[in-house]
């Protein structure tokens, strides 16, 4: 669990009287989602603000633990924390296409899972592969439209994490920010895990910026390609940061 994310989660999500006294309304709440949820640490804390939270975790053994851990979120809501929403959970990660993919594991991070690879991290050949069949990617967009979460600018669209272990620019493109702008955002920037995946960090930070999100990273980074790459370049090999946006009003 780390604090920053906990504490900005807190102001995205004030908990609200509608929230409160409508419980089972689906329409009132307002809409999150986590991908990358690991065992639910943002995820459960989401939903107890009062948001309906869409939980994503590829892991076969995390999404285990994050499945229990939104069962007793809802058999626990009633009485301990009648403002909260629900969590549902899929197991899939998140890209840019419909696909399945092999995962493999930091040996000393159980919770560093990703579809890239780790080489530049811990060195070759130490990553554990996971045991079992291909694990499904999505687009999230689909999943978003089926469950039908509000499209467009939305004051119950309103919060998105993402920390899939450099799949985020992928994760971003499958969500589809133009038709589902959620009004605060989190991410994990860790340029080294995203060049593992195939992906550019710059990207990722032209792609948001472009999206109209104004973020505590702009100022480091600066407007152009340019001063992009030469901030992200300044990351050593195992460094990364929590990045804290937020939809620019128009």
């Amino acid at each position: 669990y780390e604090h920053g994310i906990g504490q900005f989660i807190t102001n995205a999500l004030p908990i609200t009287d509608n929230a409160a006294s409508d419980k089972n309304s689906a329409i009132q709440r307002p809409w999150a989602v986590d991908v990358g949820a690991n065992v639910g640490f943002h995820g459960l804390h989401m939903a107890r603000r009062g948001a309906n939270v869409i939980a994503f975790e590829p892991a076969p053994d995390t999404f285990e633990l994050l499945q229990c851990s939104a069962d007793l979120l809802g058999s626990v809501a009633n009485s301990l924390t009648p403002s909260a929403g629900f969590v549902k959970v899929f197991q899939a990660g998140a890209s840019d296409a419909e696909s399945e993919g092999k995962m493999v594991r930091h040996p000393d991070s159980p919770g560093m899972t990703t579809f890239g690879n780790l080489e530049k991290i811990i060195g070759e050949d130490k990553a554990e592969k996971l045991s079992g069949d291909m694990i499904k990617l999505v687009r999230v967009e689909n999943i978003l439209v089926e469950l039908g979460v509000p499209e467009g600018p939305s004051d119950l669209l309103r919060l998105l994490k993402v920390d899939a272990e450099g799949f985020e620019l992928r994760a971003f493109r499958g969500i589809n920010l133009e038709r589902f702008p959620f009004q605060f955002l989190i991410y994990e920037l860790f340029p080294t895990m995203l060049e593992n995946a195939g992906s550019d960090p710059v990207d990722v930070l032209v792609l948001l910026r472009d999206a109209g999100y104004k973020c505590n990273s702009d100022e480091l980074a600066g407007d152009t390609r340019e001063t992009m790459n030469k901030w992200i370049s300044s990351f050593l090999p195992e460094s990364h940061m929590n990045v804290f946006c937020e939809l620019k009003r128009t």
